[in-house]
């Protein structure tokens, strides 16, 4: 399986009513789509070197929440409180004000946070940079490789604590880890 496949995959679990018991599947939580016609589009123009595999992701995912990120979303998901990723021809940043200036000028795209608010963003060559309070640093080489590997594979354990984690036992038990 792909990392598409296996997100899939999860979330087809996430929604199962008889997982009651097992509610580390809902690691996942997958919104309704909400994008309006031409909204990616903008996106795209403003930032031409955001990788065609996150369009297509975020396109079938709008604001999808997995493992320890939560992916921004449209402009419709704003009215329930959630975060999009555009709002008037500028990325939202309100919890994240110190990092805006940063963001203004183009050079990263933010498209995830973590629990504590901490940005996952694209630089200009794709790789996936993480910045938080402590740091900046690469932590995938490409958005296919921190959704299949950081958030469902071998580098979850340095995102998470991973000892009497529901979520990592359950990707263990799919030899995903």
């Amino acid at each position: 399986m792909n990392y598409i496949e296996k997100v899939r995959f999860l979330a087809k679990h996430a929604e199962k009513k008889d997982y009651e018991e097992n509610k580390y599947f809902i690691d996942i939580s997958v919104e309704q789509n909400h994008w309006q016609v031409g909204e990616l589009e903008l996106i795209i123009k403003d930032y031409d070197y955001i990788p065609r595999s996150y369009i297509n992701f975020v396109k079938e995912f709008d604001n999808l929440g997995l493992a320890f990120a939560t992916f921004y979303g449209s402009k419709h998901i704003i009215n329930h409180g959630l975060k999009p990723i555009w709002n008037l021809g500028l990325v939202d940043f309100i919890d994240i004000a110190s990092f805006h200036a940063i963001f203004r000028m183009r050079e990263f795209f933010p498209f995830a946070k973590d629990f504590e608010s901490n940005i996952f963003a694209f630089n200009r060559e794709q790789k996936v940079i993480y910045f938080n309070t402590e740091n900046n640093e690469i932590v995938a080489n490409n958005f296919e490789e921190f959704v299949e590997e950081c958030l469902m594979g071998k580098y979850y354990h340095e995102f998470e604590d991973i000892e009497n984690n529901k979520y990592y036992n359950f990707l263990k038990s799919l030899g995903w880890v």
